[in-house]
């Protein structure tokens, strides 16, 4: 009994709540082609234009559906008094649930509430078969007997995948967690001379980058140019329009825990300074 009771009390003090386990983070690239595609850039059009973020994969919100209305009391010993918790749940509303956290070998999903009185994160463990455990509340720092109902009240679980992005590559893309890489490619022209394409590094919230700007010049019957790890094909080049298609780009998109690559950490850390 000694060792729950300080089991419970160690759950109640880290943030409230119990563990959060470390997501999947996806890096990749918005880019205004496909590989293949055929596309059309007049004079001072883009080209190739690419950004880079991160977005969480397959990020999943967990719900728990009661079947039924029900209430759950309960009297806990606050100092020299108590207090009576009222906590009231809907029929098919669904409560989100962040965290789950293992007792006596049992897996719970813990749900969280608002009591009666406006008073936030109490929370109820639910086990896999969608049944409170009694004798335990999140926000208790002891074991609390309480009661349910009507008491046959099954909890169901449910989820939904979703990608999170950390940041919008379209919308947002100055936001905390963007990643550095944007630049793009300009159809300069052509003449008898060269085919003329300028290429343009900036910033992450669009600003240009002066100090990355250089004209590229390619011979002017080129049917295939290449430029870092891009290769284009040249359909037809004249003085307004290039006709186009990408063949390969080199970009990469990868995959990583939270706190795995370096490059996402310095740019988290980066954002918070």
């Amino acid at each position: 009994m000694r060792y729950f009771i300080m089991l419970v009390i160690l759950i109640s003090f880290i943030s409230g709540c119990g563990h959060r386990q470390p997501q999947l983070i996806r890096h990749s690239y918005a880019t205004n082609y496909k590989i293949e595609e055929i596309k059309t850039a007049y004079v001072g059009q883009s080209i190739v234009k690419v950004k880079d973020y991160y977005a969480y994969k397959s990020y999943v919100t967990t719900f728990i559906e009661p079947t039924e209305n029900f209430t759950l009391t309960a009297t806990i010993p606050n100092n020299f008094s108590v207090y009576n918790l009222n906590i009231s749940g809907l029929k098919g509303k669904r409560y989100e649930t962040y965290y789950k956290e293992q007792l006596d070998g049992i897996l719970y999903n813990i749900m969280y509430f608002t009591d009666s009185k406006g008073n936030n994160s109490y929370g109820v463990l639910i086990d896999n078969e969608g049944k409170i455990k009694n004798n335990t509340l999140y926000r208790n720092i002891k074991p609390t007997d309480f009661t349910l109902q009507p008491p046959n009240v099954k909890f169901i679980k449910s989820t939904i995948n979703t990608e999170n992005f950390l940041c919008d590559p379209v919308i947002n893309y100055s936001g905390n967690t963007c990643g550095w890489i944007n630049y793009e490619l300009i159809y300069s022209g052509i003449n008898n001379i060269s085919l003329n394409i300028s290429y343009k590094e900036y910033s992450r919230d669009d600003y240009a980058r002066t100090a990355f700007y250089q004209d590229l010049t390619f011979e002017p019957t080129a049917k295939q140019i290449r430029f870092k790890d891009f290769i284009i094909e040249i359909a037809e080049a004249t003085n307004d329009k290039l006709v186009y298609k990408i063949l390969s780009d080199g970009l990469k998109e990868a995959e990583f825990l939270e706190g795995e690559d370096p490059a996402f950490n310095r740019i988290s850390s980066a954002s918070t300074k």
